[in-house]
Parts: C-alpha cells; sequence; structure tokens
C-alpha cells in the first residue's frame, strides 16, 4: 500500500466522482483497500462507494 498517494477532486467538483483503474492485463481481485488520509484537517472522507470490476473496458 502506497500512504503517500492519493486522489482528490477539484473543489466544488458535481457528484458522482469516478476513479477508474486500469491493471493492465486481467487478475484474479480477491479484495481492495481504502486508507484514510491521516493529515490532521485533511479533507476526504468517503461517505459511500461502489467498486465494479470488469474484464472489459467501462465505456467511458
Amino acid at each position: 500500500m502506497q500512504e503517500s498517494t492519493f486522489w482528490q477532486t477539484v473543489d466544488n467538483t458535481a457528484y458522482p466522482h469516478q476513479v477508474v483503474i486500469d491493471l493492465g492485463k486481467e487478475y484474479n481481485v480477491t479484495g481492495f483497500r481504502i486508507l484514510p488520509r491521516a493529515e490532521q484537517g485533511a479533507p476526504g472522507m468517503m461517505k459511500d462507494y461502489k467498486v465494479y470490476v470488469k474484464a472489459t473496458g467501462f465505456g467511458y
């Protein structure tokens, strides 16, 4: 896990937000971890999320 890397939207960006991660080839995914930012006063707590896994692209 890389604790020093994070994703954050631009302020005042409308919902929903998406993050698409392309692993480059097919893997068996058995889970993942979300680590909230630990800095004092840092934004970034997730309220809700959904995870989708596909062998083909999402067509965005």
